[in-house]
Order: C-alpha cells, then sequence, then structure tokens
C-alpha cells in the first residue's frame, strides 16, 4: 500500500503598509507615495506607500510597519497612532503576484506625518517620497493593486482619524478600568511569616 503524504504546510509571509498622511496648504488630505524604480521587484514603475515583509522571527505587522517606514522614509512610527484599515490574505498564486509559492497576510494602516519630512533612504528602489491627492492619484498615478483596492478606505479613514483615535482611546480606558477592578477583587491578602506556615500545614492536612 503506497504510503499517503501528507501535504506540505507553507509558511505565510507577513507584510505591512502604511499610508502616511497630512493635509495640504488647501486642508486636502494627502498621502506619501514613491514610483518603485528597482525592475528586479514587483510592480517595476508602480507608485506605492511604505511597506515590505517580515524580517525577523516572530515580528508582528505593527514592528513590520514601523521598520520598513524608518528604513523606507526614515519617518518614526508611534505604535498608539497607527491605525489598522484592512487585512488582506491572498493564497498561493495569488492574482495579485505578491508572492507565487507562499501564502500572504497583508495589513495596511494610517499614520498622520507629524511634521516629519521624507527622505530618500532606498535611492536604488524608490523616486524621491511625495505627498498626493485622492484626486492626483486617480486622475495619473498607477498605484499597486493593494492600494488600488483600498483608495476609498483610506482618504475615508483619514478624515475620521481623530474621531477613530479618541474612540478607541476610551475603549482602552474601559478596558484599564475593567482590570484593575479585577485586579483589586483578585487580591491576595498579604501573610506574616507565621500565618503562611499554618494555612500550609492546614492544607496538607486537609488533603492526608
Amino acid at each position: 500500500m503506497k504510503e499517503k503524504q501528507l501535504p506540505i504546510q507553507l509558511e505565510t509571509i507577513k507584510l505591512s503598509q502604511v499610508a502616511i498622511f497630512k493635509h495640504n496648504e488647501n486642508g486636502l488630505p494627502t498621502i506619501l507615495l514613491a514610483q518603485r524604480i528597482n525592475p528586479n521587484k514587483i510592480y517595476y514603475s508602480w507608485y506605492g506607500i511604505p511597506g515590505g515583509k517580515q524580517e525577523r522571527p516572530y515580528e508582528t505587522f505593527e514592528q513590520i510597519a514601523e521598520r520598513e517606514t524608518l528604513e523606507e522614509t526614515g519617518i518614526l512610527i508611534y505604535p498608539k497612532k497607527l491605525i489598522k484599515i484592512r487585512y488582506s490574505y491572498y493564497p498561493p498564486k495569488d492574482t495579485n503576484r505578491y508572492n507565487t509559492i507562499n501564502p500572504t497576510k497583508i495589513k495596511t494602516y494610517i499614520h498622520p506625518a507629524y511634521n516629519q519630512e521624507p527622505l530618500q533612504m532606498e535611492p536604488n528602489n524608490h523616486r524621491i517620497w511625495n505627498y498626493y491627492t485622492k484626486a492626483e492619484i486617480l486622475d495619473h498615478i498607477i498605484t499597486i493593486p493593494e492600494l488600488q483596492l483600498q483608495l476609498n478606505t483610506i482618504f475615508y479613514t483619514i478624515e475620521n482619524y481623530q474621531k477613530i483615535l479618541e474612540i478607541r482611546y476610551k475603549q482602552e480606558e474601559e478596558l484599564d478600568s475593567e482590570n484593575k477592578e479585577q485586579f483589586e477583587k483578585m487580591k491576595i491578602l498579604e501573610f506574616t511569616e507565621k500565618e503562611a506556615t499554618d494555612f500550609v500545614n492546614k492544607s496538607f492536612e486537609s488533603i492526608q
């Protein structure tokens, strides 16, 4: 009888990308884009936001977002200011060509620029970083498919960024309050050395 072969478990690739945003002189929201100029990488000549794949074991999506943004633009990410707007999963040989062998997970975030100016950190991979409005992007810029899919969501979330952040902070405060209350209820009474010894002795006596 031929031995049944188990399916090979392919390692999942994790990617993160971040839409860094600010408002221009007319008060319109803009996001940071650069043209991809490395012919050996996918989506050559298309525009994208900062991002990349996991490089260290156990690196979280948020940590990937922080590291990649810093490596590509020199912009610092504040974890508590990151807002996730989309999670995507592509099986092997997906149509978006992110990877043809391994399954791929992608998380997209938005984050304010906070007066930080982008730097051209990887001149072999990207042209100069610039900010663009939604209208400018739709008018004449070809972006990578994953960005095309969520352009409307990105700009909608930017418009409501402060409200979303306030809701998140309120939820965190409520959770902290609940945890503190539970902790107070579960506090262990402080024993003297004699009381602790008596307690242990009685415990042993009850199970003999």
